[in-house]
């Protein structure tokens, strides 16, 4: 979601997922062009966690958005349980 009354902007997506030792196990980085937002000025975002590639335990899973000078960021805290 961008707020605002202007077009939506482009927008970088940094996706992480971290271990309990804060060290980064899965990486991804994504782009969205002004032309993914509906008029609403929303986008859907995916990100399929492969939990098969992780070890039982906690992890966290960050996602840091940035439109131009502006910046979201979100953060939830999963179990991998087998």
């Amino acid at each position: 979601y961008q707020k605002g009354v202007r077009d939506a902007r482009p927008a970088s997506i940094r996706t992480r997922i971290l271990d309990t030792s804060n060290k980064e196990v899965v990486g991804q980085e994504s782009h969205l062009d002004a032309a993914s937002f509906a008029p609403g000025r929303t986008a859907d975002y995916r990100f399929d966690v492969p939990v098969e590639r992780l070890a039982q335990g906690d992890y966290l899973l960050t996602v840091d958005v940035t439109a131009g000078e502006t910046r979201a960021n979100r953060v939830a805290r999963f179990r991998v349980v087998r």
